[in-house]
């Protein structure tokens, strides 16, 4: 599952802050242009999260669409969460 390498991810991360994206990826024998892309879906809301994990996610939310989405150009992410979800067309419909 793609939330389950997602978080994955993020962990290895996490657990080496001493450590560039690239030398993480060389260490694990990973992609380092997917491990990046993990690293970005890693700041999907709960809410987008939620959502997946209850499979109310838009029909044309694919596992490729989620990892060549440009997450981090959708907005400012710590200002708005709502702009990454509007980029997956995962806005609720209170307005976000």
């Amino acid at each position: 599952m793609l939330l389950a390498e997602t978080l994955a991810a993020r962990e290895m991360v996490i657990a080496a802050p001493e450590q560039s994206i690239e030398q993480i990826a060389v260490r694990t024998d990973t992609c380092r242009k997917r491990l990046t892309k993990l690293m970005k879906l890693s700041l999907l809301t709960p809410d987008v999260v939620r959502r997946m994990l209850d499979g109310r996610e838009p029909g044309g939310l694919t596992r490729q669409r989620l990892l060549d989405a440009d997450l981090l150009t959708a907005g400012p992410i710590s200002a708005s969460w709502s702009a990454p979800a509007r980029t997956l067309s995962c806005a609720r419909d209170t307005g976000d």
